[in-house]
């Protein structure tokens, strides 16, 4: 930004938690259009930003080490413990920041500064970050551009089976999913709960943020 010949930089958070990514604007000509959160900001920053001259926005996202690390698990409140380690998650050290290919090297070197970044952290992007926003792209003709839903696949070693241990017992059972269905899961953790033999239930679980 800029006011009577001197610089301003500002940070602006895409409220992407309480509004939509896509909006859907009115059919025009039989052609259907949407619209980018992040375009309708950056197109009304004169409002955002009153007697300043915008000289340039683009789009960042910054992120920070997520790593948990909880030194005792076996005593105290175990709940308590992870959730004071998912706070913590907001203020962890930066690992990646991405930027939009477009921004001038000046701009991209105070940002580094700023979040005490290295080159190797410096990750160069296109001009939107979240694509995983597009998930949520509205549909706005229906039926036509969606895949009827996949029934899950069955597991016949697994199927009519009144153990799923003892089916283990007999071989290796492996599940590939989405494909195949989670029930087979749900079987074997009701089946351990309640059989006299067994002590530990452990489970590895792999990125569940």
């Amino acid at each position: 930004l800029q006011r009577k010949k001197e610089t301003y930089y500002a940070h602006l958070n895409i409220p992407s938690a309480d509004l939509p990514r896509f909006l859907q604007l009115p059919d025009f000509r039989n052609k259907h259009y949407i619209i980018h959160l992040d375009d309708i900001i950056k197109m009304n920053l004169r409002y955002v930003f009153p007697g300043y001259k915008v000289l340039g926005c683009y789009a960042i996202k910054l992120n920070r080490d997520a790593d948990m690390d909880i030194e005792d698990e076996y005593t105290g409140d175990l709940i308590d413990k992870i959730r004071k380690q998912i706070e913590k998650r907001q203020i962890g050290i930066p690992a990646r920041f991405l930027y939009d290919g477009e921004m001038p090297q000046d701009l991209k070197e105070f940002l580094g500064r700023t979040f005490q970044l290295s080159q190797d952290e410096l990750i160069k992007g296109g001009r939107y970050h979240n694509l995983d926003d597009l998930m949520k792209l509205p549909n706005p003709v229906g039926s036509k551009l969606t895949n009827p839903p996949m029934p899950a696949l069955h597991k016949p070693d697994l199927d009519g089976k009144d153990s799923i241990m003892l089916a283990m017992a007999v071989k290796d059972q492996v599940l590939h999913f989405p494909y195949q269905s989670y029930d087979y899961v749900l079987r074997f953790f009701n089946e351990a709960a309640i059989d006299p033999s067994v002590t530990h239930i452990k489970v590895t679980l792999y990125r569940v943020a």
